[in-house]
């Protein structure tokens, strides 16, 4: 997705904010960031507005994994590139069943479903290795 992509910022800034004084709402899964839970955030301008998001500890391992393997990633469409990677790499690359599993805790809004720790929050996931040279698109 970020291939296809135009750059249109006028500026833009990352940082990553190691423990949240307050509540805030992950742009990525939608779910509320917890006081105390770290969180990543993207500010920039636009057509002269300036703006910005939110992504939880969780989501950013998907942006991570973005980067590392496809050179970045569009705000508002992790969930839908880290979906379309395990549709295409299905079968061919030893990274697609965890990458799933951080595609399966965004939709769920990484609340575990099942069990003795039902509604509690999933562990951050590992980083999930790289594309095989063969397979990087």
């Amino acid at each position: 997705m970020i291939d296809s992509c135009d750059e249109f910022n006028e500026w833009g800034d990352t940082r990553t904010v190691k423990r949240a004084r307050k509540s805030h709402k992950c742009t990525e899964c939608g779910r509320q960031i917890q006081a105390g839970e770290s969180y990543r955030v993207h500010t920039w301008i636009y057509d002269g507005q300036f703006d910005s998001s939110k992504s939880c500890a969780h989501c950013m391992v998907a942006e991570d994994w973005l980067t590392e393997n496809c050179s970045g990633y569009l705000i508002h469409g992790v969930w839908e590139d880290i979906n379309e990677h395990c549709q295409e790499y299905q079968g061919r690359a030893k990274c697609i069943a965890r990458l799933a599993r951080i595609k399966i805790g965004m939709e769920r809004d990484w609340q575990i479903r099942r069990g003795p720790r039902k509604g509690q929050l999933m562990p951050v996931p590992q980083l999930p290795a790289k594309l095989e040279p063969n397979l990087h698109h």
